[in-house]
Order: C-alpha cells, then structure tokens, then sequence
C-alpha cells in the first residue's frame, strides 16, 4: 500500500481541539437482528425508491423522494395517510429529508432548495422557508432550538456542514478541514450532522471517518478517529486499496464513501457504514452504536440487519431509530423495502 494511502488519518491538533485515535473497549456487544416487519412496493403498490424516515411516539413519516410522496404509517409500517406533495404544495418537487418536532413536519424540497413546514397530523403547509446556502440533501437534523444542521458541498477551506437557525436566519458554517496525506477531491471533505439528546452537535466524514463534537460556531472541540475501530478500520483499507486501483481518481466521478447514515439520540450515535469487504458478504456488518460522555467515546454494539435477502449484503440506505418504541427502521440498498426491527439501543 503506498504512503500516502495509509490508514490512519493524519489529522492536526486545532487551537480548540485534539484528535483522539480512541482504542476499543470490549467487550461491545454483537447483535444480529431479523425484521419483524417490513413495508414493500407490491404489497402496498408504492413505488419506494430513495425513502427518508422520521419517527414520532407511535407513527412514522416517510418521504419518497422520486415520487413526491409523503406518507404516515404506525410504528410497524401499516399505513395511515398519504399525500402528493406535489399536487399539495406550490414548489414542491423532491422531498430528500424530513424531522419532526412538537406538531410540526419539516420536509426539505432538494429541487426548491426550501424547506417546507407542515402540521404532523394532517400534513397541511405552515410555512416554507428558502435555503440560505445549497443544501446537497444527503443529511439533516433539527435540535430543541429550532437549529437545523445539513450538509451543502464543500469550498475550499471550508467543509460545507452548515449550522442555521431558520427562524433567526443565523447561519454558522464550519471551516476546518481534515489534513491528511495524500491529494482529496472536495467531496471527500463532506460531513454528515446531527444533534443528540443532550443538546451535543456532531459531525461526521463520509469519506475520512473523523467523528467530531461541535461547539454552538461549528468549531470542533474534540475529534475522535473511527479508524481504530476494526469494522471501520477495514473498511477503509479496502476502500482506499480500490481507489489505488482507480487510475486518477481524483478526478473521477465515483461516489466512494464509508459513512452511509448518521442517527443521533440521546447521548448514543447510530452509524451506518459501508463493510467493504470482498467477494465474501456472509460476515457483513451494517451499524455502529457509539455513546458520549463529555471526555470520551465507546464503541457499544455492532448491528447486522439480516433480511433474508439480496439487501443483508449491502449497505442500508437510510437508517432511524426511535428510543420510545425501541424500533429501528432501515431501508435495503437492493429491494427498496423498508424494515422494521425490535432493539434496545
């Protein structure tokens, strides 16, 4: 493996934070979970596609994003309601993420770049508030003080990870980038962000797995890296034994990412990832569960969400969990289908 290639991301230590190379303390627990529901496209006679979910005390939200559907189900998937979001609303084209919180619905239009509020229960419009910097719509959340965190492409020296309070229209975007050997293609400086329970502000690489706690200005106070956990660890060393392989792929289209989701709750973080690892897919895993004190992190569980199909083999597309009904949804990467497991997390 060539130098510059190496596995352990050189990161330097910022005025307000170091970057810690977290050693794992077993013994974390392995949880090996079959669905015990699922919502499918013949069943139901929804086209899928790219789902996103949000979940409540007792129903689920989900958006179809090629469709311009909305849809209420109970916490098993039984549906409840449905609209066409774009027969309802004025601009509204491509719902790439949706939150909740109170009695409110905040849907984003990735094709309007505006950001659609609406009544849970009924799905009648509020308001509609324009982006203040692009979003990509590959990650969003909301916190108790109406902060909204996504993801816009990066700049150089910035990363794109874009803090906005939408009723203030106050907009923090952090600047630091990961140092690391080797030449980076911009889109390997994309992060994914989330707030916890606790109020703590997370951000994560998609490409270069650095989990960082964020201050209130988007500055990063610690950084942890994912690397010195093993299911990360190799598949970062596949990923970057492909990408020697990809002549000039800086320059390349491909997508190559390790982080595929991002879930945050209460003081624990859900992550979903790629396990890259060959031909042989009978040992995938699909979930990480991290927990945060205010000095440390530590790898508690490893998740594999196995379907009985095509989908236990791939990364899930978009992966959710809800604390008050001990439920986790995730949609496969292969059937579209969207699954419902029971897990304490």
């Amino acid at each position: 493996m060539k130098p510059i290639f190496g596995l352990v991301l050189t990161i330097i230590c910022f005025c307000s934070s170091c970057t810690k190379k977290t050693e794992p303390k077993e013994p974390w627990q392995y949880l090996d979970l079959a669905p015990i529901g699922a919502f499918d496209e013949e069943s139901h006679g929804i086209f899928l596609t790219e789902a996103k979910i949000a979940v409540d005390m007792s129903e689920v939200y989900v958006a179809l994003s090629h469709q311009g559907l909305l849809l209420k189900t109970d916490s098993l998937l039984n549906p409840l309601s449905l609209i066409d979001g774009r027969d309802s609303f004025p601009d509204f084209e491509f719902p790439a993420h949706l939150m909740l919180k109170d009695s409110n619905l905040f849907v984003e239009d990735l094709a309007s770049q505006r950001l659609f509020v609406l009544r849970k229960d009924n799905f009648k419009l509020k308001d509609v508030i324009k982006f203040p910097i692009p979003s990509m719509g590959i990650g969003m959340d909301i916190a108790e003080d109406n902060s909204l965190v996504f993801s816009s492409f990066p700049e150089p020296e910035k990363t794109g990870l874009v803090k906005w309070d939408y009723t203030a229209n106050r907009t923090i975007t952090s600047k630091s980038f990961f140092p690391h050997e080797g030449k980076l293609r911009l889109s390997d400086q994309i992060r994914l962000g989330c707030f916890c329970a606790n109020g703590d502000f997370w951000s994560l690489g998609r490409f270069l797995p650095v989990l960082e706690r964020l201050d209130n200005y988007g500055v990063a106070k610690i950084q942890y890296d994912l690397s010195a956990f093993q299911p990360i660890k190799q598949a970062y060393d596949t990923l970057i034994t492909k990408r020697q392989q990809i002549p000039d792929f800086e320059n390349s289209r491909i997508a190559q990412n390790i982080v595929t989701s991002l879930d945050c709750f209460e003081d624990k973080l859900l992550v979903g990832f790629t396990d890259l690892v060959g031909l042989d897919r009978s040992n995938i895993r699909h979930l990480l569960l991290i927990s945060a004190d205010d000095t440390d992190i530590r790898l508690e569980k490893i998740l594999r969400l196995r379907t009985g199909n095509d989908d236990e083999m791939y990364h899930f597309q978009t992966v959710t969990y809800n604390p008050k009904t001990s439920l986790l949804y995730a949609q496969g990467s292969e059937s579209n289908k969207i699954y419902v497991f029971r897990v304490k997390l």
